[in-house]
């Protein structure tokens, strides 16, 4: 079939509607907001095309993947399982990183355990597992007919008189020992050491040269060492043997006298063991990879130096650091204030100094100690420790000390992969770590082992860098992306799935991407398309629709009035059709036009100083009040850390409301300025059916009011309580308020009906008895906002937020409607609308 047959669909607010749409093509939904172009796209394509999925995996399976509900249509033929990509954030988890969500992180894990080279986190020597008959090579060719001794060191570096070992040794028939790098005999008496000294005691298994007729003998003694030291041995040249055979002595200093073997992953040096390599020794979300310090957060709360100058320019005493109020007095008996000023002195400066007068050696030895006095850091932290909340106003989550924000263990990070670290190939922005992947050159085994990795990796970088996100680095926290980006990285993954013959449905994938980038994104669409998918995509944006194969313009309007396909075809179809809205901005019959002459800066500014968080390199910004200003620049430029993560924080902590820790910045000025701060952002309004508009915008709180005022509700001795559907008394007991009830059909999605009781209006008979001008609880909740307007024109404060909402365009909004419901832009207006009802101070940004 070339089309995608559908009839009579009805959900939400589609109108019977009846439309092919053809296979194996982009096909772009556009119409008004509230139109329709979700409900026909997600709600009946997505949602049906994904039952139909389900429905062919067992009953047992279906019964905990759920989602298996079928929509309001009569029939929709040529369908094929179908994948959805909608706006929205990829969740609050500290774990989830771009690497994780990518899987190029995964693939990294699986190249370095498989081809990484381990190294000792201490000294930095690679180390390697060695076999007994790889140590003997070893041995054969570096000590070639000398005479060696084989030993087993069984203690290394360890104070102690060491008597156990000793007679343990003796027990096993050993005679001969090597203490502290001197051969001697075990005899009855145990050797007399310094229990106060650090010792290394290495037992004598056996003394042979190295040449190949007595391989086998060095091979058994290379293994019974490594059976009694735990994996290590050592070859000792055999000094007096080779100077009564003649030879001249070695330089040890070079190193030809001794050398020590590891049969396992560890540094004979330092002793450390590394387990084997596996993908899990590099997850920082495994126990067996996270650093123990931060547990995989790559952060901890820290003091923050930078949180501890008040004011770089003012003197110590009057304020310029914490430790001095504006009077000059010490504030914290906690902290050692003689050592301060005996540090003063030996460093030359004095509590009327101020930070900016300070070198940068006096400003580490003040925040870190000089040997005499202890440093603030360290001091604080040992206070901490009794008091956790000790200067908790000063903690800030900062990169972990331990790690370094990496997230991993040491272990995890000594391991090297054609010289790179896993955080150092993490830490690279996509576009680079592209190029350090494409010069790496794999031979031999190693290519046939990592080839394949390095091109799958390869391959979803390709993807990512196309949609305009090379600017990220895998160690991006999910929780840092905007909507724009976490869409299209979920768009990569699926392009990188090489999915064919799927329905693949988006919701506005450019929103957030700058006109510099959007041709990659339409470009990948094609390719998506070119793979034989069928490519249904939600928007708005100009460039996309001229790109479409097919275009379908929902409306005429939004909610009640929209709902119906107003054209469908090319660009020119829609151009030539008069109900079109869009064909009327596409042929440039209606524009967008500026409402009167843009307004002048009044003279009043917020200004942001020294801002140096994420990529913000030390910029001052300017922000004049009373205006509608745009904070503009390509993706990843900045705009979003210097608006949400350092004025909106920084402004709600100088208004003593608990937020995160602004981004780094050096001053705020025009604070005061500022009463109220509005957040309006792109979280959804609510996940749960029973809210509505009326009780989001708070509007239903008066309506219960004005219920509970009337003459025959105060007779009954009904509160406002009584005509909350959320609430005992008042709703319907058998569906307790929905006004729908659920069945469960076991194996098969759960089925909403109709509430037998109360016919969907929520409320019992006694509730519903009560009447406004004609009008019942349930009534109203089923009116428009349009209709509501005019019921309650006599009511100045349930009026003005109504036509708060007319004016935004949702007078189709129905009061009771769930905001589940709702599209996005709907959403966002009811938000606007919610905070515009609210008392205005003219001081609020």
């Amino acid at each position: 079939m070339k089309s995608i047959r559908i009839r009579g669909a009805s959900e939400h607010n589609l109108k019977n509607v009846s439309i092919d749409i053809p296979r194996g093509k982009l096909t772009v939904f556009t119409g008004v907001s509230g139109s329709g172009k979700s409900s026909l796209a997600f709600d009946t394509i997505y949602r049906e095309g994904r039952r139909r999925f389900l429905e062919s995996l067992s009953a047992y399976a279906r019964r905990f993947l759920g989602g298996g509900e079928r929509p309001r249509v009569e029939r929709i033929e040529g369908l094929s399982p179908a994948v959805a990509i909608e706006q929205r954030t990829l969740g609050l988890s500290p774990r989830s990183t771009v690497g994780t969500i990518t899987e190029i992180h995964d693939h990294l894990r699986l190249a370095f355990a498989r081809l990484g080279v381990p190294h000792c986190p201490g000294c930095g020597r690679p180390i390697c597992s060695q076999s007994a008959d790889q140590v003997v090579d070893q041995l054969l060719y570096r000590f070639a007919g000398r005479p060696l001794l084989i030993c087993a060191p069984v203690v290394r570096d360890r104070r102690g008189e060491h008597r156990k070992v000793f007679e343990r040794l003796r027990r096993d028939g050993f005679t001969r020992v090597r203490i502290d790098g001197a051969v001697m005999r075990l005899g009855d008496l145990d050797p007399e050491l310094d229990r106060r000294q650090a010792h290394t005691i290495d037992v004598v298994y056996d003394r042979q040269p190295a040449r190949s007729e007595a391989r086998s003998r060095l091979v058994e003694a290379v293994e019974r060492c490594f059976a009694l030291a735990g994996g290590v041995a050592s070859a000792v040249v055999d000094e007096e043997a080779a100077a009564t055979g003649g030879e001249e002595r070695q330089d040890a200093a070079r190193g030809d006298l001794e050398h020590t073997f590891s049969g396992r992953f560890a540094c004979p040096d330092c002793g450390i063991d590394l387990p084997e390599l596996e993908p899990r020794l590099f997850s920082f979300n495994s126990p067996h990879g996270m650093c123990p310090a931060c547990g995989g957060l790559g952060e901890t709360p820290q003091i923050d130096p930078e949180l501890l100058v008040q004011d770089p320019s003012l003197p110590f005493r009057r304020g310029g650091i914490f430790l001095f109020s504006a009077a000059g007095s010490w504030l914290y008996p906690e902290l050692d204030e003689k050592g301060f000023r005996d540090l003063g002195k030996r460093l030359g400066f004095r509590p009327g100094s101020s930070w900016g007068d300070l070198d940068e050696a006096a400003r580490r030895a003040l925040l870190e100690g000089d040997g005499r006095y202890a440093g603030l850091l360290p001091m604080i932290e040992a206070c901490r420790k009794a008091d956790p909340g000790f200067l908790s106003t000063r903690l800030r989550d900062l990169p972990c000390r331990e790690c370094g924000g990496t997230r991993l263990a040491a272990l995890s990070r000594a391991v090297r992969f054609e010289g790179w670290t896993l955080p150092d190939l993490a830490a690279q922005p996509l576009e680079q770590l592209e190029e350090t992947l494409a010069a790496m050159r794999l031979e031999g085994s190693r290519g046939q082992v990592g080839g394949p990795i390095l091109e799958e990796i390869r391959r979803r970088l390709r993807f990512l860098l196309r949609l305009g996100l090379g600017y990220l680095t895998l160690q991006r926290g999910s929780s840092t992306l905007s909507v724009g980006e976490a869409q299209r990285l979920r768009l990569a993954r699926h392009i990188g799935a090489d999915l064919q013959g799927v329905i693949v449905v988006l919701d506005e994938p450019s929103i957030g991407l700058h006109p510099r980038d959007h041709r990659r994104l339409v470009e990948t669409l094609g390719e998506l398309r070119d793979r034989h998918n069928t490519v249904l995509v939600v928007e708005h944006d100009e460039e996309t629709i001229r790109a479409a194969d097919h275009v379908v313009d929902l409306g005429p309007a939004a909610g009640s009035r929209g709902g119906e396909v107003v054209a469908e075809g090319s660009c020119e179809d829609l151009e030539r059709e008069p109900r079109s809205l869009t064909g009327a901005y596409l042929s440039g019959l209606r524009s967008i036009r500026r409402a009167g002459a843009p307004r002048s800066p009044r003279g009043d500014w917020i200004e942001l100083l020294g801002v140096r968080h994420n990529n913000l390199r030390d910029i001052d910004v300017r922000f004049p009040l009373g205006l509608l200003v745009a904070v503009t620049g390509v993706s990843g430029s900045g705009k979003s850390s210097l608006v949400n993560q350092v004025l909106k924080r920084a402004l709600r902590r100088r208004m003593g409301r608990r937020e995160a820790q602004p981004g780094l910045h050096r001053a705020l000025l025009g604070a005061h300025l500022i009463d109220k701060l509005v957040d309006i952002d792109q979280s959804p309004i609510g996940r749960s059916p029973r809210s509505n508009p009326a009780t989001y915008t708070r509007l239903f709180n008066l309506i219960r009011d004005l219920f509970a005022s009337l003459p025959q509700a105060r007779a009954r001795g009904y509160a406002p309580r009584r005509f909350s559907f959320n609430a005992d008394g008042g709703r319907c007991a058998d569906c307790g308020g929905s006004g729908m009830t659920t069945i469960d059909m076991q194996f098969l999605a759960p089925v909403e009906i109709v509430c037998d009781a109360c016919g969907g209006r929520r409320y019992n008979r006694e509730t519903l008895e009560i009447l406004y001008r004609g009008r019942s609880i349930g009534d109203v909740l089923e009116m428009t906002v349009e209709e509501a307007r005019e019921l309650f024109a006599s009511q100045p404060r349930i009026v003005r937020t109504l036509e708060g909402l007319a004016a935004i365009g949702l007078g189709y909004v129905r009061l009771g409607q769930p905001v589940t419901t709702l599209s996005g832009g709907e959403s966002q207006r009811l938000k606007l609308v919610g905070e515009l009802q609210k008392r205005d101070t003219g001081r609020t940004l």
